[in-house]
């Protein structure tokens, strides 16, 4: 298997507990985002998607979500977890007048989806001060995808079935997923060193 250098790295999130603090970390300064973050890691759905849902398109009774997704172009079904469905329907009752379910607070912007670049500002302020205080990796690279990728790379560390992780992801193919999931040269060079047998050769004369 050819391995590319070439990919943007970006990290999952590798347990719950991860999810848990910065999805708190990102509240403390924007709901909206904090939420955004969440309903990604729920249905692993790519954040493009998911910013410019209107109420009026979504049944948020409905465990089931229908949606065209905007890089394939191709409609998919998404059951919604328990969870997601609280965060929507906690959202509706807060902000449900508004056009857009991940609305813009700000005044400037109000009335539009929220934007990429305050997505992103939010997610990295949350995960420098996280990085501070040592709850996450110094080399962790965390983004609005880490969402969308966070299931995913947990049920691959608990060894659960490659195809069925590559089907809830919709790749195409199983190659795909597991460079997705970072099997990368640098992993692949360390399992080698992990496992050598440490044997020295003997002299002879």
């Amino acid at each position: 298997m050819a391995i590319s250098k070439g990919a943007k790295r970006t990290d999952g999130l590798e347990s719950a507990e991860q999810v848990k603090i910065v999805v708190e970390e990102i509240a403390k300064k924007s709901q909206t985002v904090a939420d955004l973050f969440l309903i990604g890691v729920e249905t692993q759905l790519r954040g493009v998607d998911m910013r410019s849902w209107r109420w009026d398109e979504l049944n948020i009774g409905s465990k089931v979500l229908r949606i065209t997704q905007d890089k394939t172009k191709e409609a998919v079904e998404v059951e919604l977890t328990e969870t997601a469905r609280e965060v929507l329907k906690a959202r509706y009752n807060e902000r449900g007048n508004n056009v857009y379910v991940f609305q813009n607070d700000s005044n400037r912007s109000k009335g539009k989806p929220i934007s990429r670049s305050k997505i992103h500002a939010e997610i990295q302020y949350a995960v420098d001060k996280l990085k501070m205080r040592k709850l996450l990796p110094q080399d962790a690279v965390i983004s609005m995808h880490s969402a969308r990728k966070t299931v995913a790379t947990i049920a691959h560390n608990n060894n659960e079935d490659l195809e069925v992780i590559s089907k809830m992801l919709g790749h195409r193919s199983t190659e795909h997923t597991r460079a997705y999931l970072g099997i990368t040269q640098a992993k692949v060079d360390a399992l080698r060193t992990k496992y050598s047998t440490g044997i020295k050769r003997g002299t002879h004369v």
